[in-house]
């Protein structure tokens, strides 16, 4: 047998009369009130748990007699300050310790640990706050109040439409439903999200502040939110000077279309005409560091990126093909541009190979927008390529997922539909870069891919294109 609690509620004025209003609605308890009212106008409602007094509970003579009684809290919503500053004296002088809640218009100064102050000013604020585009609604009533709770809306042209919630990688969070025209939908790993969708997520508070900043992303940001800036690695210490200027103006390409500085770091100098010349591109946009020490350790990539807040590391084809490298640039979750002797200046299309492994669809998934975004920012055409010899639901699944996001950021794309041999067929185009997802695949040494059937396993058979190495994860 459960025990009743019984509570006290004082109300005064109109905003008493919409306490009262929506108290009556929603309040399906057997819990016993006693609800002190003293305006003519209160209207009140005929219910066997509701006892009704009518008096100024001002009065300390008059509230005393209810006072003998045991509450298990009171409620006090009244218009005039005077009136509850009285009131809640008159509660103290009999019950000390007894939880009061009530709502302050004043910003009064309570020193009263048991007085829950609910300050109308703030609340209003807070209110108005949750329609700004960019502000995410954070629960106040419920679990701490301290943003663990959040409801984030996705709007069209982010990176988060059009895909299934499995695709999302979620550590310290999680979404947990979604609401959509009106309706709770619980978030299953299958469950695509749509534009104009109110995802629920829990998680760290500042995990969520994050989460929320990425969802609010729109085509034209990337590297974020991988990051901010570019990021040249230059080992000269073999390098011919050719060579070494030629992956600089790439790089300095690449700065201007992303608009981001460009930080160039130069290690093991030999050549000092080289380095001189190196040095003059110093500038506000352009940050050249130079190490004149003897160095082969790849520390300084983990403290550079850190420091210079990059979100694209821009390398060479030797550079990547060093499994050392490779596990680095992996640890880092950083977007990885492999550069090429071709012209990075007239590259014409984006590709995008489908797979017959479903663990790389999902993850050419998760870096879609991504895909789209350096498309954009680059002027290149996105082309999917399609080598599966049988149609499958997972072709299909991510032929549509970028037909969502062609519709979404106003930028087409085409399906190939090829039969031949894929390094073959791609080795016809002229010029191209290729858009891979940087997950472990990609780690082992080259003569562990020699049978595989998975281009992506298979990247460097292409190394002679320029190519860019997404992170499924953040």
């Amino acid at each position: 047998m459960s025990i009743l609690k019984k509570n006290l509620v004082i109300v005064s004025g109109e905003i008493g009369q919409q306490f009262l209003s929506q108290m009556f609605a929603s309040s399906d308890t057997q819990n016993p009130y006693d609800i002190i009212y003293y305006d003519e106008a209160i209207t009140l409602l005929d219910k066997d748990n509701f006892t009704y007094h009518k008096f100024d509970p001002t009065s300390f003579s008059k509230i005393s007699m209810l006072m003998k009684g045991e509450y298990f809290q009171a409620l006090i919503v009244m218009d005039k300050r005077t009136d509850i500053e009285v009131t809640v004296s008159n509660i103290r002088a009999h019950k000390n310790q007894m939880r009061i809640i009530l709502i302050d218009f004043w910003n009064i100064a309570w020193k009263d640990p048991n007085i829950v102050a609910i300050k109308s000013k703030e609340v209003l604020s807070n209110r108005m706050t949750n329609y700004l585009p960019d502000v995410p609604m954070i629960a106040q009533n419920v679990g701490l109040g301290i943003g663990e709770v959040m409801e984030v809306v996705v709007p069209f042209g982010s990176s988060y439409v059009y895909r299934h919630v499995s695709t999302i990688h979620q550590k310290n969070w999680k979404i947990v439903a979604l609401y959509r025209n009106n309706q709770l939908i619980i978030a299953t790993p299958n469950k695509m999200i749509q534009p104009n969708d109110r995802l629920l997520l829990i998680g760290e508070p500042s995990v969520l502040r994050s989460v929320n900043r990425a969802i609010k992303r729109q085509l034209g940001q990337f590297p974020a939110p991988f990051g901010k800036n570019l990021y040249l690695y230059l080992d000269i210490r073999n390098a011919s000077s050719e060579a070494t200027l030629a992956k600089i103006s790439q790089a300095r390409f690449l700065h201007q279309k992303f608009n981001h500085k460009l930080f160039i770091r130069v290690i093991n100098p030999r050549d000092f005409a080289l380095l001189e010349q190196i040095k003059a591109l110093d500038n506000s946009e352009i940050v050249v560091v130079i190490d004149y020490t003897i160095d082969t350790s790849l520390e300084k990539i983990h403290a550079d990126i850190e420091l210079f807040n990059i979100g694209l590391i821009i390398v060479d084809g030797a550079q990547f093909a060093q499994k050392e490298y490779r596990k680095v640039l992996y640890d880092l979750r950083k977007p990885v541009l492999k550069l090429s002797a071709k012209s990075i200046e007239d590259l014409g299309e984006a590709i995008v190979s489908i797979s017959s492994h479903s663990y790389v669809n999902r993850d050419l998934e998760r870096i879609s927008t991504a895909i789209y975004d350096v498309s954009a920012q680059l002027g290149l055409r996105i082309t999917l390529f399609d080598f599966l010899q049988e149609e499958s639901e997972q072709e299909q699944v991510i032929i549509e997922h970028f037909e969502n996001l062609s519709a979404i950021f106003s930028k087409r794309f085409h399906v190939v539909k090829s039969d031949f041999n894929p390094i073959r067929s791609l080795r016809k185009r002229n010029n191209f870069l290729q858009c891979i997802p940087f997950n472990m695949e990609v780690l082992p040494r080259r003569w562990h891919s020699i049978f595989s059937t998975d281009m992506h396993k298979l990247y460097y058979k292409l190394d002679e294109y320029h190519q860019i190495f997404i992170p499924t994860k953040i």
